[in-house]
């Protein structure tokens, strides 16, 4: 027997236990009063039931279920709710859904923008978007503290790293008159010209500064780069040597620092809600954030890469000009960014099709597009770019076709290594070549040139002695006859002819004093600009040589280096008068000395 009044209590069973069961055809109606097992269940005769108790609330339908609300209906669910159709589902609503996911209230978005506002505010994006080192350069989108420092010096400047085999001669003169006799034919000797009669051929030459700054600078194609940094610099910032970004080097302690001090909290208040994952046979995962990352995804340094951009003329050779280009690098911006990634994997095939209206497609960061094959269609397509474009294929470039290709550009067209072109070339300008010019035949207007002047020494025409009489001589009181040589030594060179050239049809020409002084005119004449030089007019006459005048782009005639000749002294004999002969004839005011 128990003894204590508890030991009595803990024999004794407390639990309450009571079933009350009505029971019809139609229907059951069961209410469970027994401890901790308290429940209703509602039977029907098909075997539809409705059962509530502590655990769940059970609902079965054997066929069909239709509930309607003649007014508004809500549902709250505390935690997870799963939903199963067996076949089809419609959805159909008259006005507007909304589809709230991921937060319980408008705080934890306003959370969202609390903790974009901080890391903006923090710097950390913009210096996150900054170059390793201070070579200059800025972000887009723009952020706080994402302009890049320029600290540091640019290497010397490239263009002069290139090698060119040039010809760079000058000519002397041409003089005395050359003689053509039985004997000496110094026409054909060339002894007028004096050596070297070879020039030399093309040598190694490198571009310098005056070639830069007269081709490229001020006075030639205006490149930027030369303008902004002379032609001793490189115009890019390219290889240069530049300080380390000490700021981007404090980038995770201070990162660490903001997500400690201020964004866990901000995160906590977001909560960890927010994906909506889909099953779909295959996998498709739909995200949406709660604010949008405008944070820089780009950064720019406008002199950052070297590049050919055109081929000039210098004063001693024509080069390569080497300038800046803009460098274009991608900034990983997401910083775990709490929010706003999509991403949709579909198994086969991904079709969109939409109307009139059209197809938009626009972000703050890069676009990214790749495949086997890809094609785009239009009446007609716009590409734009403002830090550059860049066409790029292993094997092939196609532009076609069957109207027009343009290509414009306010400077040169810069092509390399070479351009072919199969059928006709028409240039509205000017045209330089530096190297050989090959050509098979030349169509020209005509211009009447004219020799250099030539002293032709000859003969009487007769075979012997004492046939012709060439004149007489007077010998006391008689006249005697002359006869001229005509067999052997003594009949050579008797006749002393005057300097004379010739006319003759040749293609409109200008002759210029040295290789050097070609460039020059050129130079002076706008070949280096991207306006046409105009052709100049026929001169018919004897072509003389220029050469370069007091100022640059002056050009004055060459003077001939020859022993200027004084008219014979009366008192000379006849025979010194003949042979310093001056002739008043000829055009070139060309003289006659051994």
């Amino acid at each position: 027997m128990p003894s204590t009044e508890n030991e009595m209590l803990s024999v004794v069973d407390l639990n309450y236990r009571n079933k009350t069961v009505i029971n019809q055809r139609g229907a059951t109606v069961e209410i469970n009063n027994s401890t901790d097992r308290e429940e209703l269940k509602l039977s029907q005769f098909s075997g539809s039931n409705v059962t509530l108790n502590n655990l769940v609330n059970s609902e079965l339908a054997t066929n069909n279920k239709q509930t309607k609300v003649i007014n508004d209906s809500f549902e709250s669910v505390g935690k997870d709710k799963n939903t199963f159709v067996g076949k089809d589902k419609v959805t159909r609503v008259v006005e507007n859904t909304y589809d709230l996911r991921g937060f319980a209230d408008d705080a934890q978005l306003k959370s969202i923008s609390s903790w974009k506002d901080e890391m903006a505010s923090s710097g950390i994006p913009g210096i996150n978007s900054q170059f390793p080192i201070l070579r200059g350069g800025y972000a887009m989108a723009p952020a706080l503290s994402s302009v890049t420092e320029l600290d540091g010096d640019r290497t010397d400047n490239s263009t002069k790293n290139q090698r060119k085999d040039v010809v760079n001669n000058e000519f002397s003169k041409y003089c005395p008159v050359p003689i053509r006799s039985k004997h000496i034919d110094e026409v054909v000797s060339y002894e007028p010209v004096g050596p070297p009669l070879q020039t030399p051929g093309a040598s190694e030459t490198w571009p310098d500064d005056e070639d830069i700054n007269t081709g490229s600078g001020a006075v030639g194609t205006r490149a930027p780069g030369v303008l902004e940094f002379g032609p001793a610099l490189n115009a890019a910032t390219e290889g240069g040597t530049w300080k380390e970004n000490e700021l981007r080097k404090e980038l995770p302690d201070k990162l660490k620092e903001l997500q400690k001090d201020k964004l866990n909290k901000i995160e906590q208040k977001i909560g960890n809600g927010g994906d909506t994952i889909q099953f779909i046979k295959r996998n498709k995962f739909e995200t949406v954030g709660g604010a949008v990352n405008d944070f820089p995804s780009i950064r720019i340094d406008p002199y950052g890469r070297s590049q050919p951009i055109e081929v000039a003329v210098g004063e001693k050779t024509t080069y390569t000009n080497v300038d800046f280009v803009p460098t274009v690098e991608d900034v990983n911006s997401d910083l775990n960014f709490p929010g706003g990634d999509y991403t949709l994997n579909v198994g086969n095939k991904y079709n969109v099709i939409v109307g009139a209206g059209g197809v938009q497609i626009k972000t703050s960061g890069s676009v990214e597009i790749g495949g086997t094959s890809v094609k785009v269609a239009a009446n007609k397509i716009n590409l734009m770019a403002s830090a550059g474009m860049h066409l790029t294929s292993e094997t092939l470039v196609e532009l076609q076709s069957d109207k027009s290709i343009s290509l414009r550009s306010k400077r040169q067209i810069y092509i390399e290594p070479g351009l072919g072109v199969k059928s006709n070339l028409v240039v509205g300008g000017g045209t330089y070549v530096e190297g050989e010019l090959y050509v098979n035949h030349i169509t020209a207007p005509v211009e009447i040139q004219q020799t250099e002047d030539t002293l032709l020494k000859g003969r009487f025409n007769c075979r012997c002695d004492r046939v012709l009489a060439i004149g007489e001589v007077q010998i006391g009181n008689k006249w005697e006859k002359v006869y001229a040589y005509g067999f052997g030594e003594k009949a050579e060179d008797l006749i002393f002819n005057y300097p004379h050239s010739h006319h003759f049809k040749n293609i409109p020409l200008r002759t210029m004093s040295s290789n050097e002084d070609v460039r020059v005119r050129a130079q002076c004449e706008g070949i280096n600009s991207p306006s046409p030089v105009a052709a100049s007019s026929q001169h018919h006459e004897r072509k003389p040589v220029w050469e370069q005048g007091d100022s640059r782009c002056s050009v004055i005639e060459k003077e001939d280096d020859c022993p200027s000749l004084t008219e014979a002294d009366p008192e000379e004999s006849q025979c010194a008068i003949i042979e310093e002969y001056l002739d008043p004839n000829s055009s070139s005011g060309a003289t006659v000395a051994n």
